[in-house]
């Protein structure tokens, strides 16, 4: 990085020093939500799905989670990190989550409620692949991410979260 970047990069304000100007709002869905599949549909999949977690298992690579599902009754293989939930036991965990939950900001008024008609902007967190027109899909690197970031301060409506920066 050469001098003159450097001086210009410290004078000029960053892309989130630009958004602390601009008005928060919180933004809701006034619609109800959008049926494409039929009951039977949702159904089949939920089928699936069950199948697939309860006959196939998934992996989990955290050794609390593992710890976690074993102590709810599922079926643990520590050693190759997989585990098997029986369907009753997952709706049933799934039952008890809350239909919505709120992010607490430093500042009380920018709370966000995740769930119900809620509708929250953010940016990603980082860049493990980027595509652009010039370059195609490739590895992120920091300047990737860095351009990311710089686009997510001109999102309309602003974002309310910006990846890693908050």
């Amino acid at each position: 990085m050469n001098k003159q970047r450097i001086r210009k990069s410290r004078t000029e304000p960053t892309a989130v020093e630009r958004m602390a100007d601009k008005p928060f709002q919180i933004t809701r869905n006034p619609y109800p939500p959008m049926n494409p599949l039929s009951v039977e549909q949702l159904g089949r999949i939920h089928n699936a799905s069950m199948r697939i977690v309860e006959e196939i298992g998934i992996d989990f690579l955290d050794s609390e989670a593992l710890d976690i599902w074993e102590k709810a009754g599922a079926k643990v293989d520590h050693a190759s990190q997989h585990v098997w939930i029986d369907r009753h036991l997952l709706m049933e965990t799934i039952g008890r989550a809350p239909h919505s939950f709120e992010l607490r900001a430093r500042n009380p008024e920018r709370h966000l409620t995740i769930g119900e008609n809620y509708i929250n902007f953010c940016t990603v967190g980082g860049a493990p692949f980027y595509s652009d027109m010039e370059r195609g899909r490739r590895p992120g690197e920091l300047a990737d991410y860095e351009r990311m970031g710089q686009a997510g301060a001109h999102v309309r409506p602003h974002p309310h979260r910006r990846g890693v920066d908050d």
